[in-house]
């Protein structure tokens, strides 16, 4: 038996963490939806789906201890060290004949974010309109954000990373200022990388 952790809802943050516990002490495996839907395209045997990772924050393993104190700094640095990943990325949309493609990270904001942006640039969209939709992810995202083991780990080893967890609106618009004033904007940015 499978429990979508994602799915529970309770009035109560105790309260799930208590459901959960009696879940897993009963045998019941309890997963994300993040992890369900990555199972099933592993398993789909469709030649439609196909999961591929493509990591937007360097290819070494995450040291937290070396993140910088603001996401706008981060997603800038991203832009300008992992163009090889960015190409990537940008190549495997643009290799979909046909149907959807689903972009995902951990979050849903920080790689999904740099990829939603340059996807909204590229497409005309006023830039204070990607910076809304960035920044209107932290209301959907702060359950998750409370809820998430991952984070809590990762904050035991270093509580900086409490301030990365949100979505500010200037993390954004400091990506989307170095991508014009840099590079041209997305169209001359993803020309220039491949």
């Amino acid at each position: 038996v499978y429990l979508v952790a994602d799915a529970v809802s309770s009035r109560s943050p105790r309260d799930i963490e208590l459901a959960l516990e009696r879940m897993r002490a009963e045998g019941v495996r309890v997963v994300s939806r993040e992890m369900v839907v990555f199972e099933w395209l592993h398993q789909a045997g469709d030649d439609r789906f196909r999961y591929v990772r493509i990591s937007l924050l360097g290819t070494e393993k995450l040291d937290v201890s070396k993140l910088p104190d603001d996401l706008g700094t981060m997603y800038v640095a991203s832009l300008e060290a992992n163009e090889p990943q960015f190409r990537q990325v940008f190549a495997t949309l643009a290799a979909q004949p046909d149907g959807a493609v689903l972009f995902h990270c951990t979050a849903g904001k920080d790689r999904t974010g740099m990829v939603a942006a340059l996807l909204l640039a590229l497409a005309g969209v006023p830039r204070q309109d990607i910076v809304h939709d960035y920044a209107i992810s932290a209301h959907y995202l702060a359950p998750m954000m409370r809820q998430s083991a991952q984070l809590a780990a990762m904050a035991s080893q270093n509580p900086r990373i409490l301030a990365l967890q949100g979505s500010p609106a200037e993390a954004i618009d400091a990506f989307l200022e170095a991508l014009e004033r840099r590079h041209g904007g997305a169209a001359a940015y993803l020309r220039r990388i491949g």
